[in-house]
């Protein structure tokens, strides 16, 4: 039997002795800085601490360059963070909200923390970073898990672990604290010295390396993002489904058909308040909506066209996609590669020429691009009347770049994202861009032809693509409106978890939703959404298609 093993890494060959761990290779091949959090080993994600005996590939990750080990990074912060709380404020109670830009937003119970207690809390957390003690990790049965969760009376775990379909559980500990973060962990402490706690509301705002966005760059308060958060939270506290326990226990008792109703209910009462704002506005004549991927933005269009309506305006769909540069003139990246979802693809002055006439009520031959030949050609004439609005969709809706020449008193700006208050207990979020993947998933097969794997495979190119072109401007938006249905994760499990199983050991992201939507009851009646759901644009059987 060989002693070593040959491992390839970044493209270049290595030989190491049986046993050696991912950490140490790491070290010997790449060198201690800069820090991985966790490698794919042969494309499956591991644990730097995981020993290899037999020759494979492996490729390390960085937080700042990878969604799933910013994630890890953060794990680690949120393991400082309780050792920092069990010390400092003995009995209290971590609560983690929600993301804002680059930090996650906590609370310490009902406290209303001071600047100093913020500060003692940071301080704590580096000196444990410079201690550098490792989290180590064993499995143990479910059932001991939640005699110990019990016992230091972390219910909402607890309740969570009750719809775990396994009997064993990963537990990890740091300096004599214990707890489990729905993922794996870094190796020690020493890797996390990139963080800061910022004063924000009544707790702070725990910020963290994050891809595509420069690490040395500036935090960028998100009032309006935070206000939006905020509110979600407060309705989910009132439905008293703030936790994804609380949704299991509707889906088991069979509760979720009153429930969905009263979501889509408070999506219709937005949508006219919305509706009224906009006509409020009297110069109002265009609404520019924007949001990431699967963000539920054309069936959003389509219901707030009907809320218009009602105030006696009749809306004019535009997209912005009919307003591309033909193909052979859009300028190349420094990559080489045409970058379709930079604003310099877009023929922003034939877009402001074009508004600006049909504001003036003159008669327009609109564009329409034509995917197949690359090209944009004349497509309908349209004629604006005295109280008629325009309704433009696209990625570059809230940037100043693409209406440059339109008066700010003729725009009414609207930013649409699932914003979503549900987490997995007290310390743990739902991402939203978890919700907005699975979503593209389950629409992407279902209308569009695309495997998981091929959804999956672009998935990171989109995500820098939202940094860089839509998440800068969001503030810029005249509202904010919130996509997220609080049951829909139950829904989506049914379309989406079986392939995905199916994948898991093919896609590091793969295998991650399926960890993920293991904390979830399916629901497998949808008959209850109605056909104007947001929901029904990625599930399909939506009356606007």
């Amino acid at each position: 039997m060989a002693e070593k093993f040959e491992a390839i890494i970044n493209g270049e060959p290595f030989s190491f002795p049986n046993g050696t761990n991912l950490l140490k290779i790491h070290d010997a091949a790449v060198g201690e800085t800069p820090c991985a959090m966790a490698a794919k080993l042969n494309g499956k994600l591991a644990e730097l601490t995981q020993s290899v005996d037999k020759d494979c590939t492996i490729e390390y990750l960085y937080p700042e360059k990878n969604e799933e080990a910013s994630r890890v990074y953060l794990r680690g912060l949120f393991f400082l963070l309780l050792r920092a709380l069990k010390e400092s404020m003995p009995g209290s109670r971590l609560d983690v909200a929600y993301m804002l830009n680059r930090g996650v937003y906590c609370t310490i119970g009902d406290a209303q923390l001071t600047t100093h207690q913020i500060r003692i809390l940071e301080e704590k957390m580096k000196a444990y970073v410079k201690e550098g003690l490792p989290f180590t990790h064993r499995r143990m049965s479910t059932d001991k898990a939640v005699e110990y969760f019990t016992k230091e009376g972390q219910t909402d775990k607890v309740r969570l672990l009750s719809f775990r379909p396994f009997d064993y559980f990963n537990m990890y500990e740091y300096d004599g604290v214990k707890n489990y973060f729905y993922g794996i962990m870094p190796p020690h402490a020493a890797c996390l010295s990139s963080f800061s706690l910022k004063p924000f509301e009544k707790g702070f705002l725990l910020i963290f390396p994050v891809p595509y966005i420069e690490g040395d760059k500036a935090f960028e308060e998100q009032p309006k993002m935070a206000r939006i958060f905020y509110e979600a939270e407060n309705w989910a506290q009132i439905l008293e489904v703030a936790k994804v326990a609380d949704l299991n226990e509707l889906v088991q008792n069979k509760g979720l058909t009153e429930f969905i109703r009263v979501n889509e209910a408070l999506h219709e009462k937005k949508l006219s308040e919305l509706a009224n704002n906009i006509c409020e506005r009297e110069h109002a004549r265009v609404v520019l909506i924007a949001g990431p991927s699967s963000s539920g933005k054309t069936t959003f269009a389509n219901r707030l066209k009907i809320h218009l309506r009602v105030h006696g305006k009749k809306c004019h769909p535009i997209s912005i996609d009919n307003y591309y540069l033909d193909r052979d003139k859009i300028l190349l990246d420094e990559t080489g590669k045409q970058d379709l979802e930079n604003i310099t693809a877009i023929d922003t002055e034939r877009f402001n020429e074009d508004i600006l006439s049909l504001i003036g009520g003159r008669e327009t031959v609109m564009p329409k691009f034509n995917f197949i030949k690359g090209k944009r050609e004349d497509g309908q004439t349209l004629q604006m009347g005295e109280d008629d609005i325009l309704i433009v969709e696209g990625i570059h809706g809230l940037n100043e770049r693409l209406s440059r020449e339109i008066p700010a008193a003729y725009k009414y700006r609207v930013f649409i994202a699932p914003f979503c208050p549900l987490n997995l207990d007290d310390q743990n979020i739902v991402f939203p861009e978890d919700i907005r993947l699975l979503r593209r998933l389950v629409r992407d097969k279902l209308t569009r032809g695309y495997g998981f794997l091929d959804t999956l495979g672009v998935w990171e190119s989109v995500r820098e693509g939202e940094f860089k072109y839509i998440l800068p401007y969001m503030e810029n938006a005249d509202a904010m409106f919130n996509s997220s249905l609080l049951y829909e994760a139950a829904i989506l499990k049914k379309f989406a978890y079986e392939e995905l199983n199916t994948l898991k050991t093919r896609s590091v992201r793969a295998n991650y939703l399926v960890k993920f939507l293991n904390y979830f009851v399916s629901c497998e009646e949808d008959d209850e959404i109605p056909k104007n759901s947001i929901l029904r644009e990625f599930i399909g059987n939506s009356c606007f298609y």
